[in-house]
Parts: C-alpha cells; structure tokens; sequence
C-alpha cells in the first residue's frame, strides 16, 4: 500500500477517534463512571544538574562559588505541560499554574507527565518527571512530580593559550545522530561557548569531538577524541541529567620545532544525578579515526531559494510546494536526515508513525523506502544531492492549516555537517 493510502487512512481514523474523544468529554462519560475524585498537583523543578561543579565544590557557570556552597538558579514549574493518562491512553493536559492546582477527574488509576512547555531546544534544559497515582471517590489525590533535566549538556571551554597558539579551528561534536561544530576564525576568542542541549537516542555510549586547527605557522593540527562515562556511573549510556565539560588546551611545544604547536589536549569531566562533585570522564583516541579531508573548505553546503524562508500556499490549491534544496557534499555523503515541526496536531501524530518512522524527532534519507514517497533518497558516497517534497507529500500537506517547519542535516564521511530549514504555512483561500 502506498503511504499516501497508508496516511490518508490514519488521517480518517484519526478524525473518528478525536470525534469519539470529542463526544466523550462533552457528555462526560468517558470512564463510564460518574463516581469523581479530585487530583491535587504540585510540580517542581530539579535544577541542580544543570551545571558542572568543580572538586573544589564551586560552580563553573550558571551558579556561584561561595566556600564551596552551590547556588543554582530556581526554575519556576509555572506554564508546564501535564499530561494525564489512564488506561487508554491521554485522557486530559493541563498547564500547571500554582494557585490553581486542583483537577477533577474519574476514579481511577493514572499517570501524570509534567515537562516545560514546547519541543526540547539545543540552547536550553528541557525538563520533565513523571508519577503515577490512584483516584478515588470524594478524596483529593496528591500528585508530587519532580521534574529533571531530560536532555544532556555539553560545554566546551578553552585556555587562553588556544588563541595564542592556533591562528583558527573548527571543531565537531557527535554524539548518535546529532553533530555541532563549534568554529573559530581568528577573532572573537570565547574561552567558553554556549553550551548546548542534546536529547541523545537510547544506548549512545561515546560522545566524539574532532578537532581540525592551523597554528601561528599555518600548519594544520588535527585531533579525535572519543569520550565514555565513568565506570562509577550507574549507567554507560548517556542520560538525560547527564553534563559534560570538555576542556582544550594546546599540546606542549617543542621548542627546537619552528613549526608550532603540533597537538591538542583534550580532558573531560561530568557529573551525574546522583553524584554532587564532578568525575573525571576516560577521553581517549578514536581508533576509528577517519581520513582527514584534503582541505579545510571542503565541508557540506546546503542552498536554495526556500532556506531560512517562510513559503505560504493555500488550502485546496492543487499547487506544488516549490522546494527546491541543493545539497554540496565534496566529502561524499554519509546521513542526510529530516526533522519536521507542526502546529498542527493531526499532521504531528501522523509524522510521529510513519510505517515506523518518526519525522517529529527525525529520520534518516539513507535507504530508507518507505519516506522515499515523500523524499527523494540520496545514497551514501554521492557528492551531490537534491531534496523536495514529492507530488504525495506536497498535496497531502495542503490539507493542514498551519505551520510546519522543515530541519535538513547531512553529514559527510569525515563527520563534517551542515543545518538548514525552511518553513511551509499553509492558509485558508480568502473569500471572494
């Protein structure tokens, strides 16, 4: 079947099941019970993980260092989404407001998922907890969640001797499927970079980062690093709760070598929802080291006329979404992947079950047939690929009121990446 008939018939059902719901809620009868309790929230926030805390006892960033007391700042849980599910799934989501905490619900037993509002960001924690509880008739149910931080985050800093010794850089993070390169061109020395949040896939073990300078005498400096947790965690995989800080400094100079520094130092350290110092974290060389590049100015572009843009069609227009992405890859492609943010409910739920794909967090392009109906699909080694919606996508698309935000990363086969977007706002026709 194709996925065009596949999605069409979600899309029938999924309109059937939000009738149901919608009958359901009006004439209140959902859990067939008219016996009700009331569920009383209290949801806080754990921020204490959301920073590196040095063996001396005092913070690096965000808190202050005080004899060695931790100030971290206060996270307000007001605005935060609450998700509440019984037995058939979610039954009703509130926005927790402090002064307003009670919720009149069904006897029954229920799961509660508190987390800030919005999809997860790089630039920021995102925080989220979850309890489970049971409502019975006449007697109010406490529902304390705690939220944690649920992604991880990773700060690099550097020594001043960085900017004395390298002329400029460009360094790559990977952990999973997510990549960041962090550049430096000779001004604007930052000793530490914003830091960034990542949700990683379960069972991502090893984080990478791969450096590529050229020092004061223009010779080029090239270093990976893969970096594990500690064999005191609890855990190997990296978790959300989970901070890193990697640290870079220049490797020792020989001083009878007129051609600079030749080496960097790369050390880590972390800490862990259970653990209140810092750890050192094992960074050692990556024996899966690929072939560096031939240059520098190899890495991969993405253009076209629709990135960085907003394109608005019209409902039931029968016109083809004009997009049109030019992918440059001089390293041969190793992952091209997309990620689509809506606004629109329906299409989200559609996107999240795609024949087992998931284009709300993002999937691969790389063999991959079932979102060949929708994609063109690169292979791995091309140098050059086009992306656009195909014919399937772009008419089913139409029939979505909203916003939809397209995310398009590739990455070669010497981990260099690239990142764009475009968004797609579909509108009612205007009334003649």
């Amino acid at each position: 079947m194709k996925i065009r008939h596949t999605i069409m018939a979600g899309c029938l059902l999924m309109m059937g099941l939000a009738s149901c719901e919608m009958k359901e809620e009006i004439l209140g009868n959902k859990n067939n019970s008219d016996e009700m309790g009331v569920l009383n929230l209290s949801v806080m926030v754990d921020a204490k993980n959301n920073d590196i805390v040095t063996k001396a006892g005092g913070t690096e960033d965000d808190g202050t260092q005080d004899g060695g007391e931790i100030t971290v700042p206060a996270v307000s849980a007001k605005g935060y989404e609450v998700e509440i599910s019984d037995s058939e799934g979610l039954y009703k989501t509130v926005t927790y407001d402090p002064e307003n905490t009670a919720v009149e619900l069904p006897v029954g037993d229920y799961t509660i998922y508190a987390h800030a509002p919005g999809e997860p960001k790089e630039t920021e924690a995102y925080y989220g907890g979850r309890t489970a509880l049971k409502v019975v008739k006449d007697e109010p149910a406490d529902a304390d969640v705690t939220c944690k931080m649920m992604n991880t985050k990773i700060q690099l800093t550097f020594t001043t001797e960085m900017q004395a010794s390298f002329k400029s850089w460009d360094i790559t993070v990977t952990a999973g499927n997510k990549n960041k390169s962090i550049k430096y061109d000779g001004k604007n020395f930052v000793e530490q970079p914003d830091a960034f949040f990542w949700m990683l896939d379960e069972g991502t073990k090893e984080i990478r980062i791969a450096f590529v300078g050229t020092n004061t005498e223009g010779e080029t400096v090239r270093d990976t690093r893969v970096i594990t947790k500690p064999a005191a965690a609890e855990d190997s995989d990296w978790l959300g709760g989970d901070v890193l800080r990697i640290d870079l400094k220049p490797g020792v100079s020989d001083p009878d070598n007129p051609s600079g520094v030749l080496g960097i130092e790369i050390s880590a350290e972390m800490k862990w929802d259970s653990v209140e110092d810092s750890v050192d974290a094992p960074v050692e060389e990556d024996p899966t080291e690929p072939e560096p590049p031939v240059s520098g100015d190899d890495a991969p572009t993405i253009t076209g006329d629709c990135i960085g843009k907003e394109l608005t069609h019209v409902k039931g227009s029968g016109n083809v979404i004009p997009v049109d992405v030019k992918m440059n890859v001089p390293g041969k492609i190793k992952d091209v992947r997309v990620r689509i943010s809506t606004d629109d409910p329906l299409f989200k739920s559609m996107l999240e079950d795609l024949n087992g794909n998931n284009l709300v967090t993002g999937g691969t392009l790389i063999n991959n047939e079932t979102l060949g109906n929708l994609f063109p699909l690169p292979e791995k080694d091309q140098t050059e690929y086009s992306f656009s919606l195909s014919s399937e996508l772009s008419g089913m698309l139409e029939n979505f009121i909203g916003t939809h935000e397209f995310f398009l990363s590739i990455e070669d086969q010497a981990g260099k990446s690239a990142n764009a977007s475009f968004k797609v706002t579909v509108k009612e026709a205007q009334a003649q």
